[in-house]
């Protein structure tokens, strides 16, 4: 069985990256941190939010690999009118950001 650390500097978002990580490593200890400790595990991540992405590490004793994905935000004149309204909506907004972030996740292995 494999450790697996999961360090939060942002916490949004927490549960769906821990839940996409234990997808992908069922029998894995996952712990998350919210702050760097001085446990050694097999895979280490680290997801921080940095200006207006979401910046996501992968590491392990013989790899490393980072993907990002960008904070949807909604301001005046970024978007069509349609696409404005849609996104307007909390819900909508949060879950572009969410599968946004999750694809990020997905691509740094």
């Amino acid at each position: 069985m494999c450790k697996i650390g999961i360090l939060l500097l942002d916490r949004d978002f927490e549960h769906d990256i821990y839940e996409l990580i234990k997808a992908f490593y069922p029998e894995g200890d996952t712990h998350s941190l919210y702050e760097k400790d001085e446990e050694v595990y097999d895979i280490f991540f680290t997801v921080k939010k940095d200006n207006d992405n979401f910046v996501i590490k992968y590491e392990t004793k013989d790899q490393k690999g980072v993907a990002s994905a960008e904070v949807i935000r909604v301001a005046d004149g970024d978007f069509s009118q349609e696409t404005h309204e849609k996104l307007m909506d909390a819900h909508e907004l949060r879950k572009a950001n969410k599968d946004s972030l999750k694809y990020a996740l997905y691509n740094v292995w």
